[in-house]
């Protein structure tokens, strides 16, 4: 321990301000440049390599951590056997200027320059892993300073580190040596929360936590749901990291901190987007007959029509996969309309194809029904062929026969129809199952309304593997379901659709008063003979909601997920993945980023198909009006963060939420940009709305 007035090479010590486990801190004076500065001297218990290691990398991140904010580092040397960081000298530790009086202006003032430093050791991928007041210096003018880097870990790759922290600051999985970005977004919170209310929120960290009244009467509701946040005890339940959060609070921070006192809400003649409105009104009341204006433009809700190439409002290109067609077939590349004698596609001039039929149709009268439509938009190219030849070539048994009718009946057992029909867009009474190539719907229920989207991984060659079902039970329930079958093995877009279909066919006999629990397992476990008994060794995942009145329960096998969410964004309920990495997020082992990049994202241990299947029930929960939930295959988990699904999801119109989210999806698979999740793979969405039931 060092002494007053003693010598330190050209230092010389005035007072100790403070001892640690590791290190004490001097008040010192340079008797060469005369200023006063803070010496960081460790004990001799700690002049170790072990120890010495984290004050040497303290030293060497200071070049990469240069920021009005963070405390800087002048010297680091050997000196007299001692090894000593030289420092600016501060006024007081943040703990000591919480002993007196702060204004609530003041208070907010320190929390942003505690956010700003913060969030630049972030961005340097730098996790300080011991933020709390002490490690705060005021300077002069109020200047907040975050000091003491030596816990600090690089993230360059997977931590596992020893659960170094204070007590009473830590994060929950930090303190088990899995440090991370959210859990300085974590410890921040605490110290944030202090600051304000004079409360260090303790374990459980139950909401609200002690001084929440005074809380109340400093921030804004969306303040205080912003803190609430940063301390949640799940770390995917945080901000990402300190820059997000830091970017949410200059969005969220009025001019004091206070409530302001609402604004006169703008009368609906101000909104500039109201002309739009009236402008499309008026068009479709003059054209829609005439143009055949029937749709609606996914990027700026101008009525379109099947025929233009692209938006006359906006420009933006038209996506004929979403549109009915009024045509009696379509091109197999551009998805448009055509007729059946047709040799060219009107509207992408590709390569001709075989002509249908030699009868010559009217515009006003097609001759071939709707589900023959179907079959004909995917068979330009497949000459036909009978029954003998499909029986030689084992086509015959493959698949089931559509009911077509006499005239297309030999068509339906070759593959492509199978593959990508809409015909396979079917209704069997109230129920509805999805498993063509690309499918979309919206339906209102007497209780809520539903959101189906399915897509086809870009630059897939084989059919999509999804599934989805949709099953109306009485007026007060549902059951949602999402089958993804298992890539890689023989027949999984089968196995998707046997899923369902044995769900569907299950469920279609009962009902409410029954209770649909046992009817649920009942068909998977019927799903799961099937697929035994067939010996293809196909195999799928399978994730069903069951919504009866404003209870949600989930049945789950394999690694398909549920979300539920309430209208601010708040995560219900997530089911766990049956996978080991899903049990390492779960178990906080890992977090959601390195679980999405993991080269053991996809091993399953559960699925359908497997002698030792099994299904995981979760406890009922109760859903409030518009909570919305989701159900997906993992090819939105793949590409999207939890985060991110849960803000396309929880707002706005739910068949406008579910476009945006298959769209996001789409993009991301295409066009990934740095560090984001990018993997090509079918991807299917149900999302479900409660609303108040109609009377």
């Amino acid at each position: 321990m060092l002494k007053a007035r003693q010598k330190l090479g050209k230092y010389r010590i005035e007072r100790r301000i403070s001892n640690g486990s590791l290190a004490a801190v001097y008040q010192a004076r340079d008797t060469i440049q005369d200023r006063s500065v803070a010496l960081k001297v460790p004990h001799e218990s700690a002049m170790h390599d072990y120890f010495l290691a984290d004050f040497k990398r303290e030293a060497r991140l200071a070049p990469r951590l240069e920021h009005p904010n963070i405390l800087p580092i002048r010297d680091a040397s050997f000196i007299d056997k001692h090894f000593v960081i030289a420092m600016p000298l501060g006024k007081e530790t943040l703990t000591e200027r919480m002993s007196r009086r702060l204004s609530t202006e003041t208070a907010l003032d320190l929390v942003r320059q505690m956010l700003a430093a913060v969030a630049h050791a972030h961005r340097a991928k730098v996790i300080h892993c011991d933020i709390k007041p002490d490690n705060f210096i005021v300077f002069d003018d109020n200047r907040l300073r975050l000091s003491d880097f030596g816990f600090s870990k690089v993230a360059e790759k997977t931590l596992k580190a020893s659960g170094s922290g204070t007590v009473g600051y830590i994060a929950p999985e930090q303190a088990v040596g899995r440090p991370m970005f959210q859990s300085d977004v974590f410890s921040l919170g605490l110290v944030i929360y202090e600051l304000l209310t004079g409360y260090l929120h303790e374990w459980p960290y139950d909401w609200p936590p002690p001084g929440s009244e005074r809380l109340k009467r400093k921030l804004s509701p969306a303040l205080i749901e912003w803190l609430r946040r940063s301390m949640a005890v799940r770390p995917e339940h945080r901000y990402k990291n300190a820059d997000v959060m830091y970017r949410e609070f200059k969005r969220l921070a009025n001019g004091n901190g206070r409530k302001r006192k609402s604004r006169k809400a703008p009368r609906k003649s101000d909104d500039p987007a109201l002309w739009e409105k009236v402008l499309f009104k008026q068009f479709q009341r003059k054209y829609r007959t005439a143009l055949d204006t029937r749709h609606e433009c996914r990027h700026c809700s101008g009525p379109i029509a099947e025929t233009m190439l692209a938006c006359p409002w906006c420009g933006v290109k038209t996506e004929p996969q979403r549109f009915t067609p009024s045509f009696p077939a379509q091109c197999p590349r551009c998805h448009r309309g055509s007729k059946l004698d047709w040799r060219f596609c009107a509207w992408c001039y590709g390569p001709a194809f075989e002509v249908e039929t030699a009868r010559r149709f009217g515009d006003s009268q097609p001759r071939v029904s709707r589900r023959a439509d179907a079959v004909h938009a995917l068979l330009p190219l497949v000459p036909a062929k009978g029954p003998a030849r499909l029986e030689a070539a084992g086509q015959l048994r493959k698949l089931q026969v559509l009911r077509l009718g006499r005239r297309y009946r030999l068509l339906a057992p070759l593959s492509v129809v199978r593959q990508g029909a809409r015909a396979m867009n079917r209704k069997v009474g109230a129920t509805r199952l999805f498993t063509a190539d690309e499918e979309s719907c919206d339906l209102d229920l007497p209780h809520g309304t539903v959101a189906v989207r399915s897509m086809r991984g870009p630059g897939k060659g084989g059919p999509n593997e999804d599934a989805a079902a949709l099953i109306p039970i009485g007026d007060e329930s549902v059951v949602l379901a999402v089958a993804d079958g298992v890539g890689g093995s023989p027949g999984g877009f089968e196995a998707s659709a046997l899923a369902v279909e044995t769900l569907g066919r299950t469920l279609s006999k009962a009902s409410e008063s029954d209770g649909l629990r046992e009817a649920i397992l009942n068909a998977v476990e019927s799903a799961n003979e099937k697929l035994l008994a067939a010996g293809k060794r196909a195999a799928t995942t399978l994730v069903v909601a069951e919504v009866t009145r404003r209870q949600l329960r989930c049945y789950h096998v394999g690694d398909s997920e549920l979300i539920a969410v309430g209208q601010r964004g708040r995560i219900k309920q997530r089911i766990i993945a049956h996978s080991p990495t899903g049990f390492a997020v779960e178990a906080g082992l890992l977090d959601e980023q390195e679980a999405v990049q993991h080269e053991q994202r996809h091993v399953l241990f559960n699925v359908i198909g497997a002698p030792n299947m099994r299904v995981d029930i979760s406890s009922g929960i109760e859903l409030a009006l518009r909570d919305t939930v989701l159900l997906t295959s993992d090819g939105v988990l793949d590409n999207l963060y939890v985060d991110e699904i849960v803000a396309i999801i929880r707002a706005g119109p739910l068949n406008r939420a579910a476009d945006r989210l298959i769209e996001a999806t789409r993009e991301r698979m295409i066009n990934s940009k740095g560090s984001q999740p990018s993997k090509p793979d079918d991807a299917t969405i149900v999302l479900y709305r409660r609303r108040p039931g109609k009377r």
